[in-house]
């Protein structure tokens, strides 16, 4: 069999394939890989633009687990919780409900196709929020905001940390 053979995956759905907002940095590290595989020539990543961005230097696509072994690696090594590139998919959607984002908002973002898939999900972190709400409204409401920020801002750094590692990680190896 060729190695080089290989058959593409193709979304779920329809709405799986989605335009992502994305911060300046993490758009200069993308332009920064898109110029490194295309060795000096700046090629625009356009709407229809069907070409990997993250693949073997020989431009085959990476295996699936790659992304995942990458990440245990990079975990191991700093000693970080342990996690899944789902789960930061997952502590996403988390911190986007966390931050006041509405259900059809992470819908989208997720690429959910029906908006029952979202609320069924993470039906569990609306209510643990709305729980926490009630706490907060019958104990000292600034005791418990404060423990909740900190809280969070520990995940969020922590998380943020992981992805920057492990994106230099990946970016490294190219």
């Amino acid at each position: 069999m060729d190695k080089k053979a290989y058959t593409p995956l193709t979304s779920k759905t329809p709405a799986s394939r989605r335009v992502l907002s994305l911060d300046n940095t993490t758009l200069s590290l993308l332009k920064k890989q898109r110029t490194e595989q295309s060795r000096g020539v700046v090629q625009p990543i356009g709407y229809n633009d069907d070409r990997m961005i993250f693949t073997r230097e020989d431009g085959t696509p990476i295996r699936l687990a790659y992304p995942n072994d990458k990440l245990n690696e990079i975990i191991r090594s700093n000693k970080l919780p342990k996690i899944t590139v789902h789960g930061l998919r997952h502590t996403h959607a988390s911190l986007l409900f966390e931050a006041g984002a509405s259900i059809k908002e992470v819908q989208e973002c997720l690429g959910h196709s029906d908006i029952k898939i979202t609320m069924n999900i993470y039906t569990y972190v609306t209510k643990q929020l709305k729980k926490k709400m009630l706490i907060c409204l019958k104990n000292s409401r600034n005791l418990i905001l404060q423990s909740l920020v900190q809280m969070w801002s520990r995940m969020i750094k922590n998380n943020i940390k992981m992805v920057k590692i492990w994106s230099q990680h990946i970016l490294s190896q190219n």
